[in-house]
């Protein structure tokens, strides 16, 4: 009888207490929730062959993560998140969906564009095949590093990989332009123009090529009127008054061509894009 009484007496001293860790644990913050996770040294030998299926479990248990911490509004363990992709992808290389779970989530929310590419270009060795590698690279070196030399190579690399896509090679090509290649990005459009099939492709790199063309023209136009007057030009008006040019040749987007001061660049306000602003700055 003592036996019992002093099972239930221990019974209701346990009950609050399991209660009281459950809160405590549903209170505990989003890294505790995600779970530590050894190296990658440690967990490779220790996965043994089962090492493609811990791969999957990892980006499911990062998405699964991230998607119940957003719901409640919390900050993301970024870090841990990092963490578990640059496993998954080692334990498992052709797991795609841990390349667009970092892409989409930990360069865009957490700005971890460096740490992404470098492990995306792991990946690229690993998945010669696969455009979109090389693809979220360039992006990645044109939009949040600006660094338009990388993400023309890349982006070249994607549309050799992809020919079909014809914007790949057209944002090589724009990013040849930024980076201050004129010239290499209008002989790189027209080797992929020319071993281009599709009507639909070929038609919008002529385009392209048709304004960087005019884009070279206004540059070499620049290099003269600096080298024949001393000084570089308020506007590309300059150019036409100081008789170096006839007139500025029309921007094939619809857009007006002017010259940058800022940076020493002939620009055009349609910035290469269908239905571009095209107020006057010339």
């Amino acid at each position: 009888m003592r036996r019992l009484v002093a099972l239930f007496i221990g019974l209701a001293l346990l009950v609050p207490s399991l209660l009281a860790l459950t809160a405590t644990r549903k209170a505990a913050p989003a890294p505790e929730r995600l779970g530590y996770k050894p190296s990658f040294e440690v967990t490779f030998f220790t996965s043994l062959e089962h090492r493609y299926l811990l791969s999957e479990l990892l980006f499911y248990d990062a998405a699964f993560y991230y998607g119940t911490i957003v719901e409640t509004k919390q900050t993301p363990d970024y870090g841990t998140l990092l963490r578990y992709v640059d496993i998954s992808t080692r334990l498992n290389p052709y797991n795609i969906d841990s390349y667009y779970f970092g892409q989409a989530i930990l360069t865009w929310d957490a700005g971890m564009v460096r740490e992404m590419n470098f492990i995306m270009e792991r990946g690229a060795k690993k998945r010669p095949w696969d455009f979109y590698i090389p693809f979220f690279i360039g992006f990645n070196d044109a939009y949040f590093l600006k660094d338009y030399q990388s993400a023309a190579r890349y982006m070249a690399r994607a549309a050799q990989l992809n020919p079909k896509v014809g914007y790949l090679s057209n944002l090589a090509g724009r990013f040849y332009y930024e980076s201050n290649q004129t010239e290499q990005a209008i002989q790189y459009l027209k080797v992929v123009y020319q071993g281009t099939y599709s009507d639909q492709v070929r038609a919008g790199i002529k385009t392209r090529i048709e304004a960087l063309e005019a884009i070279l023209f206004l540059e070499k136009a620049v290099q003269r009127y600096e080298k024949e007057t001393g000084r570089t030009p308020q506007l590309l008006s300059d150019l036409v008054a100081g008789g170096i040019l006839k007139g500025i040749p029309p921007d094939p987007y619809g857009g007006t061509f002017y010259y940058d001061r800022s940076d020493n660049r002939v620009k055009t306000t349609s910035k290469m894009a269908s239905h571009g602003a095209a107020h006057d700055r010339n």
